[in-house]
């Protein structure tokens, strides 16, 4: 995940995100691989991140740009419908509100999209400097993004997707032929999974669920996938 900061003194490139549940993990299977949730922090690069992160007193340099484009639009459309929504956004925008929460229509928020207007992406907005963990975590929750994990002996790996994920989209993060080829999924909610030696524990002691591929996985599930042969 990409998270581009404005006026954070965050030190810029890849950083790890310390998490507990994960580090648990760990220390549970004492894996032969470990692949913890990193981020990339850059300064300033709004069009390339995934969520932008901003202090308050900083917010108006993400906004001021969208603001020039929404008076640009008013001063050239000729689509009433269109003008209407600039109109709306303009007046979003100079409340000091990002449009990501300020625009809730799905037709309005597709076409400011297309505007590649920057404040359609997570703006998360900060009083003050949170440790980094802490940060990662709240531009995890701002973004609507989640973590999952896959353990055992051979490698302990966190997993990020959108929140509302069902287990096939967790599987193809995992590996596209998983999903291709998905039957089944073992699911163990964390707390369930840290009590047990295995996902075949788990399921033997009733602590995890057999799921088909519409079930929603949770923040922080452990899941295991079966499949067969992509056909």
């Amino acid at each position: 995940m990409d998270i581009s900061c404005k006026g954070l003194g965050y030190e810029a490139g890849k950083t790890r995100y310390d998490d507990d549940k994960l580090n648990a993990l760990r220390d549970k299977f004492q894996p032969k691989k470990f692949v913890p949730f990193y981020v990339d922090i850059t300064e300033d690069d709004f069009i390339h991140a995934d969520i932008i992160a901003v202090k308050r007193d900083s917010l108006l340099d993400v906004l001021i740009p969208d603001i020039e484009k929404c008076e640009t639009r008013l001063g050239n459309a000729e689509d009433a419908g269109e003008k209407e929504i600039a109109q709306k956004a303009l007046k979003c925008l100079e409340s000091e509100t990002p449009l990501s929460e300020g625009i809730t229509g799905e037709y309005e928020k597709k076409l400011l999209r297309s505007w590649t207007m920057i404040s359609m992406k997570p703006v998360l907005v900060l009083e003050e400097e949170p440790p980094i963990k802490d940060f990662i975590r709240m531009a995890l929750d701002k973004s609507g993004t989640m973590l999952f994990y896959t353990a055992g002996t051979n490698e302990v790996h966190s997993w990020h997707v959108r929140k509302g994920a069902t287990i096939v989209e967790c599987a193809a993060k995992i590996h596209t032929e998983l999903a291709k080829g998905f039957i089944k999924g073992d699911v163990a909610p964390y707390d369930n999974f840290m009590k047990c030696h295995s996902m075949a524990d788990a399921m033997t002691k009733k602590l995890a669920n057999l799921v088909d591929r519409d079930y929603v996985v949770k923040p922080a599930d452990v899941i295991e996938i079966r499949a067969g042969k992509a056909g």
